[in-house]
């Protein structure tokens, strides 16, 4: 299975990724953490960059850290950050994905590629929309039902 680094857009092997949360910011939207691949190229400005910021923490970075946490059930998934704050949660998360040479969250985040072709398609929908933002996958469900609609009206007209 193949991965695209957040950075350069290059696809490289997910065994050579590096996995770490990275901060965004779109217009019109406050900046928040999400998940980023990186290659080996492009990793060590990237957690230094995640590093730097939350040696800073401000408000911005607590609500994008704390809101980051809960969707990906940080504190159940690394057992060592459960009884610690956002803040502890988030210093300690650095740390963890520093140590593992940022593989620490790639189980997390990378289903095992015979998981997605054993999966059906609710269990692929699922795999995809927790990486989507909740409007985005509002969308894609729009779609699958108007979809199955209009076939179901095009087979009626057979």
């Amino acid at each position: 299975m193949n991965l695209v680094c957040s950075n350069c857009i290059q696809s490289f092997p997910a065994d050579r990724m590096h996995v770490l949360p990275g901060w965004v910011e779109a217009p019109d939207e406050p900046g928040h953490f999400v998940i980023t691949f990186r290659c080996h190229a492009c990793y060590p400005a990237a957690i230094d960059d995640t590093g730097r910021r939350v040696a800073a923490w401000d408000d911005a970075t607590a609500a994008g850290m704390g809101r980051f946490i809960d969707l990906w059930d940080i504190r159940d998934f690394l057992p060592e950050l459960a009884d610690s704050n956002d803040r502890e949660a988030a210093t300690g998360l650095v740390r963890i994905v520093r140590a593992s040479d940022g593989k620490a969250l790639l189980p997390r985040v990378v289903p095992d590629p015979g998981a997605v072709e054993e999966a059906g398609f609710l269990e692929r929908l699922s795999i995809v929309a927790t990486r989507m933002p909740s409007w985005k996958v509002l969308l894609l469900c729009l779609g699958v039902v108007l979809t199955g609609v209009y076939c179901c009206t095009a087979l009626e007209r057979l």
